[in-house]
């Protein structure tokens, strides 16, 4: 899906498009791909855009925009705005030459390229779906939890 779409969807699944708020969220999510076989593709969008941001990144979250973090590790040679058409941030799962996951980076990449959904939920969201579930249906580590 777009850059747009990916916003949209989120958004109507009482999400909003991923927002990577600091280094050491981007090393967590990092470190998830080392967990076992990484299932997950490797490349997704952000909510990062430089359009209507007066030509700088920010994130375009659904509490309006938030300046970029500068300290987030780019891709080598990112952002390079390719044919003056790269205003969107695309999150890249990199490779070691064996194929093993190795880090996230972030790149700049045209809004119209088809990357997969990613979504981030507000804690305070998390925390109310989870208060909605009996505890009974709660699985830990592959076991159920009964009350």
């Amino acid at each position: 899906m777009t850059w747009e779409q990916n916003w949209q969807t989120c958004c109507s699944l009482g999400m909003e498009p991923l927002i990577i708020e600091s280094t050491k969220e981007l090393k967590c999510m990092s470190n998830l791909t080392t967990i076992g076989t990484w299932g997950g593709n490797f490349n997704y969008w952000t909510a990062g855009t430089q359009r209507d941001c007066r030509g700088s990144w920010s994130w375009c979250g659904s509490d309006g925009e938030t300046v970029f973090n500068d300290d987030l590790t780019w891709d080598k040679n990112q952002p390079d705005n390719k044919v003056g058409k790269e205003d969107c941030i695309h999150l890249k799962l990199k490779k070691d030459s064996y194929g093993k996951p190795q880090e996230f980076v972030i790149t700049d990449r045209n809004c119209s390229d088809k990357y997969i959904l990613a979504c981030k939920v507000r804690l305070a969201t998390l925390i109310c779906i989870l208060m909605s579930i009996p505890i009974k249906s709660i699985i830990f580590k592959g076991k159920s939890i009964s009350s």
